[in-house]
């Protein structure tokens, strides 16, 4: 059984400009984006046997001002307001072929709720030296 508390991971990322092609033929112009965010959460995995490990968490992440900006045909589109208060539920597994193989396969599900919404999934593959 192994409990990991995460009590504070800050994230300060930065997009840089990009411009798209709409269906339409317009062109829309991402400026900068800025995004701060806070997360307290924790990560509870039980080890089955050797070769399998299933995980669950939780988390409350806050957004403290995250500005994302765009323009078409030289007018400022209005910018989604980022900031606020997320939930994250996590759920997943992590397999390994033999119990002394150094490869393992990482299946996970990530479910938000409150400011940001929506469903991620992820499928890692680690070989470890």
């Amino acid at each position: 059984m192994h409990c990991l508390l995460n009590i504070l991971n800050k994230n300060y990322q930065i997009q840089d400009v990009y411009s798209a092609k709409l269906s339409t033929g317009e062109k829309v112009k991402f400026e900068d984006a800025d995004s701060t965010r806070v997360r307290l959460g924790g990560r509870f995995s039980y080890a089955v046997n050797e070769r399998l490990t299933p995980y669950a968490g939780l988390a409350w992440e806050h957004e403290f001002d995250g500005k994302a900006k765009a323009r078409t045909n030289g007018y400022d589109i209005d910018a989604p307001k980022l900031k606020g208060d997320t939930g994250i539920a996590e759920f997943g597994l992590v397999l390994k072929p033999a119990a002394t193989s150094p490869l393992s396969l990482d299946l996970g599900v990530q479910g938000y709720a409150g400011r940001r919404e929506g469903v991620t999934g992820n499928l890692r593959v680690q070989y470890e030296f």
